[in-house]
């Protein structure tokens, strides 16, 4: 049992006060009289409610809070479960029967607590004795504590909070651990102790909700490839990423109208950017004149070629002699030296790889791999303003374009998505198809499938495009690879820009 230690200052005080005359002779504030009877009930006065409202509710969070903490360990210490809401109704049951007796609010006591814990209490009754106690004070012995200073209770508070004076420490670890909790900590704590409690509560609620906004807006999108049927990620080694066919790009957040735009930008940026494609065909087709009437559209065709054999150097292009033009046949082979590079490792090591006499892709060696028509003109122009932004290197865009055949959106990780993000997916869809790349959903939980059903989305993207998980999808993306395109894909033609409905992403916009 703890040596009780404010009981020893409060009688050690009260003597010396009372022993010394400390009121009269140094004027120091003491406790004063004190009621020897229990207050009749009577509704409590609401004429400075305005001025205390505030005040309340800081109250009320100090001690649920206080309270749920030592509850927590309580509960753990003896083996049950804490039900939350009970400990709020039995809060307000308590303060509010004890407002008509002028009652102090009801909080916990973290020492009395641990006792009666040790000591293996299980209801209130284990309350009784205190009760007893406080009656017998109020009764009985109330006149003793007249001289008691204030001073000393001061004291005795100042010493119960020392544990919150040691939790300073705790910046450090904060810090390492995570930084939104950091700065969370940070401003509350600088708030409570320069401006006030009430203002350092509300501005560390404030801050704690703009980093949670902030997060969401900053979710991690992963470029993943397949080896050996795993899929490992390859770590910003674009280059690598970009000689594959299937590009499988995975988004671990929620969709929603705060964070799409930095989605479509993520996926346009680890992928294929179709905006910036089709304005190099447009710019393309406005300084290049049809002749008879014929445009000169890039077209897939299904013709076989003969295999080439593909040595890809450091910038991308080939050493076979041929024009590395923006649809020239492509053949990727695996060799056989290059899989002690990915032994005993979990990602992509480029290493020396992009040196090798070869491509991996992680696909089965196709016989021919897709044959396009070649447009030279396009291998001429180094720069092209595109009238919103400038594209630098267009013979990379375009190398970029041409290797695509699918790309694989792994939504397993979207757990929420809203209109915005369904319409969002839409129109990513639309942008891809006009260039003739297969874009597939992959991992939707049943509340996203839910959600994009009610609103339509799946009008647009065929349920065919949509699989459960990731594996499935990749098998059917293969066999699209593998397989020459369809003569009736001949995109994207001389038209690559949307109409005027189909650029319509918000369609309230047009009600304006």
């Amino acid at each position: 049992i703890p040596i009780p230690t404010e009981l020893i200052i409060v009688i050690v005080a009260t003597l010396v006060s009372f022993l010394s005359n400390l009121k009269e002779v140094f004027d120091v504030d003491v406790v004063g009289t004190i009621p020897n009877t229990i207050p009749a009930p009577v509704l409590p006065d609401m004429t400075d409610v305005p001025l205390y409202l505030g005040d309340c509710f800081v109250v009320a969070i100090l001690i649920f809070s206080n309270t749920i903490a030592m509850a927590k360990i309580c509960a753990k210490k003896h083996n049950y479960e804490l039900n939350d809401n009970q400990e709020i109704y039995a809060y307000g049951i308590c303060n509010f029967a004890s407002s008509f007796f002028k009652c102090f609010p009801s909080a916990v006591a973290p020492p009395r607590s641990m006792i009666l814990s040790s000591m293996n209490a299980k209801t209130t009754i284990s309350g009784l004795f205190s009760a007893l106690l406080m009656l017998l004070v109020i009764v009985a012995i109330s006149e003793l504590f007249y001289s008691l200073p204030k001073a000393a209770l001061a004291s005795i508070i100042l010493v119960a909070l020392k544990g919150l004076f040691v939790q300073m420490s705790d910046a450090r670890r904060y810090w390492m651990i995570n930084k939104y909790d950091f700065i969370i900590w940070l401003c509350t704590i600088t708030s409570v102790v320069f401006i006030d409690i009430d203002f350092g509560l509300g501005i560390g609620l404030a801050v704690s909700l703009l980093t949670i906004v902030f997060q969401s807006q900053r979710a991690s999108a992963l470029r993943l490839m397949k080896y050996n049927s795993n899929f490992r990620n390859i770590r910003g080694i674009k280059k690598l990423f970009s000689l594959s066919p299937i590009k499988i790009f995975v988004y671990k957040s929620s969709i929603f109208f705060a964070n799409a735009e930095i989605f479509r930008k993520k996926l346009y940026s680890s992928t294929v950017n179709p905006r910036k494609f089709m304005k190099l065909l447009n710019k393309k087709y406005e300084n290049t004149p049809t002749e008879g009437g014929n445009d000169s559209a890039p077209k897939r065709t299904g013709l076989p070629l003969q295999k080439i054999s593909t040595v890809t150097t450091e910038n991308g292009l080939n050493n076979n002699n041929q024009p590395d033009s923006v649809f020239s046949s492509v053949s990727f082979e695996e060799s056989s030296s290059s899989n002690h590079l990915y032994s005993n490792q979990a990602d992509f090591d480029a290493g020396n790889f992009l040196n090798k006499e070869s491509v991996f892709v992680g696909l089965p060696p196709p016989e021919h791999v897709l044959s396009l028509t070649s447009i030279d003109t396009l291998d001429s122009l180094d720069t092209v303003d595109s009238g919103f932004d400038e594209i630098s290197n267009p013979k990379q865009l375009l190398a970029e374009y041409k290797r695509t055949r699918v790309i694989i959106l792994d939504m397993a990780c979207v757990n929420y998505i809203d209109a915005s993000g369904t319409n969002l997916l839409v129109h990513v869809h639309k942008e891809y198809s006009k260039l003739g790349i297969r874009l597939l959903l992959s991992g939707l939980s049943e509340r996203v499938h839910v959600t994009m059903k009610h609103s339509a989305a799946f009008d647009v993207i065929p349920k065919d495009d949509v699989f459960p998980d990731l594996a499935d999808a990749m098998a059917f993306a293969e066999e699209l690879v593998v397989q020459p395109s369809e003569p009736a894909q001949t995109t994207p033609t001389r038209s690559v820009s949307f109409t005027d409905e189909e650029a319509v992403e918000e369609s309230y916009v047009v009600h304006l």
